[in-house]
């Protein structure tokens, strides 16, 4: 027989590293139990609130030969992660939240829910002059304080943002803007 190819050892590896990974999200969804439990004995579940999110995904080939890493790509593997609220303050959202988000939604989403004030640089003139430095968008559309800051998920998920902005770790020459619809990746020439 012949030996293995290296796109065959990749295909391997990439199979071994995907059930490692589901393992791990085994492992990590019984510490989730076992808190919630712990929390619910106490009588501490009703005033908690517990948000679980991730950084960012894990590709193994998935969408694209070079979606292979962890975090550093802009691949839909990547970039689309679980934000998932419960308990306390969780019934001012909806089961699901439909639309176009970035991790910065989390800070003012938190603060929110916990009656504290936004960011203190929101609606601040400090923050419009970097705005209006920027030109004020894309052209088409207005660049938002939320594009900057983030936006809540209590108070905007009836009217989502219009874009999500994301970048390679590894790679200072990419980024990535996503919309609804679409997604755009911008490769620069060199290595950062």
């Amino acid at each position: 027989a012949d030996p293995p190819s290296r796109s065959d050892k990749v295909k391997a590896a990439m199979e071994r590293d995907a059930s490692a990974y589901a393992r791990e999200l085994r492992c990590a969804d019984s510490y989730l139990q076992a808190v919630w439990q712990i929390l619910e004995r106490a009588g501490l579940l009703e005033d908690t609130t517990v948000l679980i999110s991730a950084d960012h995904g894990e590709g193994f080939m998935q969408s694209h030969h070079s979606d292979a890493g962890h975090g550093g790509a802009v691949y839909d593997t990547q970039v689309r992660i679980p934000l998932v609220i419960a308990g306390a303050g969780a019934d001012a959202l909806p089961a699901r939240v439909g639309g176009v988000w970035s991790e910065t939604a989390i800070a003012p989403t938190v603060l929110e829910m916990m009656g504290m004030p936004p960011h203190p640089l929101a609606g601040s003139a400090a923050l419009q002059s970097i705005i209006d430095l920027e030109g004020g968008g894309d052209g088409d559309e207005e660049l938002e304080q939320s594009d900057l800051l983030g936006a809540s998920l209590v108070s905007r998920w009836r009217d989502p943002p219009s874009r999500a902005y994301m970048s390679c770790a590894f790679e200072s020459s990419c980024v990535g803007l996503r919309r609804p619809l679409t997604k755009y990746v911008w490769r620069g020439s060199g290595r950062g």
